[in-house]
């Protein structure tokens, strides 16, 4: 018989980190349609396949739609990690000076 928690360890080398970079007023809706996926994937495979990460200019805590806020990680340091970003959309245009162009990681710059 497998060991689950020495699967589950095994499996965190090859997990695919999902970055969503959040920005003021997101809806979280959206947001729960996204990563609410990635939890199940991960209940019903029983390995840890997905991680959600959660992505801010500053590393602050961003406000959604409802007025909760969700725990973020900068994305400076920690975008580059994940293998995918997405932008968590709003119905008006946001500009930050440090929020990097999310359509190619390749392009950012090494210290946003």
């Amino acid at each position: 018989m497998v060991d689950q928690s020495d699967k589950r360890s095994g499996d965190l080398r090859n997990v695919q980190r999902i970055g969503f970079a959040l920005i003021p007023n997101f809806g979280l809706m959206s947001y729960a349609s996204a990563i609410e996926p990635l939890r199940a994937a991960n209940l019903l495979s029983g390995t840890h396949l997905y991680e959600p990460v959660a992505l801010s200019v500053t590393g602050a805590p961003v406000r959604c739609s409802v007025g909760l806020e969700v725990g973020c990680r900068a994305i400076a340091e920690h975008g580059k990690d994940c293998h995918i970003v997405n932008r968590q959309a709003i119905l008006t245009p946001y500009r930050h000076p440090k929020m990097p162009p999310l359509e190619r990681r390749d392009s950012w710059p090494d210290a946003v």
